[in-house]
């Protein structure tokens, strides 16, 4: 029973901790793949002053660390 009620209470927090950031959002971001070369990554960051770049697959998917 404790249990149950410290499940849902998790639940709670979770549902009101969530938050839009849709306006945050590039909806355009810039990517790359994951044989682009260092030296073009390197570039990309420099010259755009980008602080995150996603690594994706051929289809687009966001790969993750595997």
């Amino acid at each position: 029973m404790e249990e149950e009620i410290e499940k849902t209470s998790r639940k709670e927090v979770i549902e009101k901790e969530k938050e839009d950031v849709s306006p945050y959002m590039n909806p355009c971001p810039y990517t790359v793949y994951p044989n682009t070369p260092v030296s073009q990554v390197f570039q990309l960051f420099r010259s755009m002053g980008l602080r995150h770049l996603p690594v994706v697959s051929h289809d687009g998917e966001v790969r993750t660390k595997s």
